[in-house]
């Protein structure tokens, strides 16, 4: 289970970088607030 909670971080982040066009020193913050938004669902 933790594994495919970790892919489904991983995949929401990165969507967030890539659309949004943000640099990679954002990596941190979009997977602190993806986490978060996650937990709040």
């Amino acid at each position: 289970i933790a594994k495919s909670i970790n892919i489904t971080l991983l995949e929401k982040a990165l969507d967030i970088l890539n659309n949004r066009g943000l640099q990679k020193s954002f990596w941190i913050k979009v997977v602190n607030i993806t986490c978060y938004l996650i937990n709040l669902s």
